[in-house]
C-alpha cells in the first residue's frame, strides 16, 4: 500500500474495552500518538474483584474505577456445598464501557484519539499497518493493539466448547450479590444489582440450532436448581433480549507478528469458572505497553515474541488447571456427561500448554519485562521458574550469584561488589535459600548458558 495515504501514526488500538483502553492510555503517557477504534459496547451486570479496582486505580482509569461502587456477597452452591466466598463489586457493563472511553478521552492531550467506528480490516506491509474502520479512509500506523475480543480470527488452543446464554430480568429482590450455582448438566451465574435487575447467565455444552423460544426455555428451566435459585428465577420477569455466545477458554499466540499485540480476550478468553475477564484484561496492560514500546523504539521483536508466548502458556496452564478442578469437583458429585467431558477437556488443555524446560537450576539469558521494555537479561532458571527469576527487589540474581564463591555465601562481600545494602543482599539470599534455589555447591553448582 502506498504511504501517500498519510503519515503513519504510532499505534492503532482496535477495541475500547478494558484491555484496549488501558494499553492506549499507557502508550499515550509514553508520548506515542494513539487512535482507538471503539466498537459496540457490552451490556449486563458483571462482577469485579477488589484487585480489579486496584488495577483500574493503578492504571489511572479513574472514571471506570468509580463504577465499582455497589458490592455484595459472592455465594457458591457447588457439588452440594453452599458457601459465601467473600464479596465482589457489581457493575453495569454499558456504564463501565462509557467510563472507560471517557478515561481514554481524558488522555487526549497525551495523544489518544477515540473514534466510534468498528474496524473492517487490518493489514500489514513492510511500511507498517493499514487500518480501515467504518466509513473512514484507510489510515497508516506503526503498530497495532488488537483488543477486539473472542472474534479475532486465527489459530488458537481451545478448551472444551461451551455455550453461554444470558438474559436480564426484573426481580423484587433488592439485595445486591452474585451466586454461582450448579445444575445437572449446566451451571448458572446469578447477579442482582440491588435496583431490581437480575442478570442470569447459563453455561452448558453447545446445543444444536434451536429456536429462540427453545433457548429461552433452556435458560429459564429451574427443576435442577437449588430451591432458593429456582424460586428466584421463576418469580423474575424477562426485561431484555436473550443473548448467546461461546464461553470456553481459548488462547492465541499474542505476539506472532512484529508490531502487533493481541490483548484481553483476543489473546486469552477464559471460561468464567477459571477467572475474571476484566481483571485479566487489565492485568495484561503492562505487557501490551512494554511490547509495543520495545517495537516502536526499534528494538528486536524476538524477545517480545518469546516472552509473550511463554507467559501466555504459563497463564493458560494455570487457568485450565483451575477450571479442571472446578469441573472435577462437580463430576465427583454428578455423573452427567457434561461434567466429565469438561473435566477431561481441561485436563488435556492444561497438558497441551505445558512448556518443556531443562529441570536443572541454571543461569540463562532470557527475555524479561524491564519496566516499559522487554529485553534479554541473565536470569536464574529453576524447576519452579521455567521463565526465570531476574531480580529480588533491586538485586539482580545472576549478578549476586557471580559474586559468591563455591560453598561460600558471603553477603557482606557480595553487597560490596554489587554496591547494594547488605540487608537487601541478605534478604535475597534468604529468599533463594527458602525457595530451595541455592545449590549445596554454591555458585559453582549452576550451569551458565548466557
Amino acid at each position: 500500500m502506498s504511504s501517500a495515504r498519510g503519515e503513519a501514526r504510532d499505534v492503532a488500538v482496535l477495541g475500547a474495552g478494558p484491555a484496549g483502553v488501558a494499553a492506549a492510555v499507557g502508550l499515550a503517557r509514553l508520548g506515542y500518538s494513539i487512535r482507538m477504534f471503539a466498537g459496540p459496547m457490552r451490556s449486563g451486570i458483571e462482577g469485579a474483584s477488589e484487585r480489579t479496582l486496584h488495577c483500574l486505580q493503578r492504571l489511572g482509569l479513574k472514571k471506570a474505577a468509580a463504577c465499582l461502587r455497589v458490592r455484595g456477597p459472592r455465594a457458591r452452591h457447588w457439588a452440594g456445598v453452599e458457601s459465601i466466598n467473600g464479596t465482589e463489586y457489581l457493575l453495569d457493563r454499558t456504564q463501565f464501557d462509557q467510563s472507560l472511553r471517557r478515561d481514554a478521552t481524558d488522555a487526549t492531550d497525551a495523544g489518544v484519539e477515540v473514534h466510534e467506528a468498528w474496524v473492517n480490516s487490518c493489514e500489514s506491509s513492510h511500511e507498517g499497518w493499514w487500518v480501515q474502520a467504518g466509513e473512514e479512509p484507510v489510515a497508516a500506523f506503526r503498530a497495532v493493539v488488537d483488543a477486539r475480543g473472542r472474534g479475532v480470527r486465527g489459530p488458537a488452543q481451545r478448551g472444551p466448547a461451551l455455550l453461554a446464554l444470558m438474559q436480564r430480568f426484573t426481580s423484587d429482590a433488592r439485595e445486591p450479590g452474585t451466586a454461582i450455582v450448579m445444575g445437572s448438566e449446566r451451571w448458572c451465574w446469578f447477579a442482582q444489582d440491588g435496583r431490581g435487575n437480575l442478570d442470569v447467565q447459563m453455561v452448558c455444552a453447545p446445543v444444536r440450532a434451536r429456536s429462540r423460544s427453545a433457548l429461552q426455555a433452556l435458560l429459564t428451566a429451574d427443576a435442577d436448581l437449588p430451591v432458593r435459585y429456582a424460586s428466584l428465577l421463576s418469580a423474575a420477569r424477562p426485561a431484555g433480549g436473550l443473548r448467546a455466545r461461546a464461553s470456553g477458554t481459548s488462547s492465541r499466540k499474542a505476539a506472532e507478528t512484529a508490531g502487533r499485540i493481541l490483548a484481553g480476550d483476543a489473546a486469552m478468553a477464559l471460561d468464567p469458572l477459571s477467572g475474571h475477564g476484566i481483571y485479566e484484561a487489565l492485568a495484561s496492560a503492562d505487557l501490551s505497553i512494554a511490547a509495543l514500546n520495545t517495537h516502536l523504539r526499534g528494538e528486536d521483536w524476538s524477545p517480545v515474541r518469546q516472552f509473550v508466548h511463554e507467559r501466555g502458556q504459563e497463564l493458560l496452564v494455570r487457568k485450565a488447571t483451575a477450571a479442571h478442578s472446578f469441573y472435577q469437583t462437580a463430576a465427583a458429585m454428578n455423573d452427567g456427561r457434561f461434567w466429565s467431558a469438561m473435566m477431561q477437556g481441561y485436563a488435556e488443555l492444561a497438558a497441551s500448554g505445558g512448556m518443556l524446560h531443562d529441570p536443572r537450576t541454571q543461569i540463562q539469558s532470557r527475555p524479561v519485562l524491564d519496566g516499559v521494555r522487554i529485553t534479554m537479561r541473565r536470569v536464574l532458571v529453576a524447576p519452579n521458574w521455567p521463565r526465570g527469576i531476574w531480580r529480588y527487589g533491586d538485586i539482580e540474581i545472576a549478578a549476586l550469584l557471580d559474586c559468591c564463591e563455591p560453598g561460600d555465601w558471603d553477603a557482606q562481600r557480595a553487597a560490596s561488589q554489587l554496591q547494594r545494602p547488605p540487608a537487601a543482599v541478605q534478604a535475597a539470599m534468604h529468599w533463594l535459600e527458602w525457595q530451595g534455589a541455592l545449590p549445596a555447591g554454591g555458585a559453582s553448582g549452576f550451569t551458565r548458558t548466557g
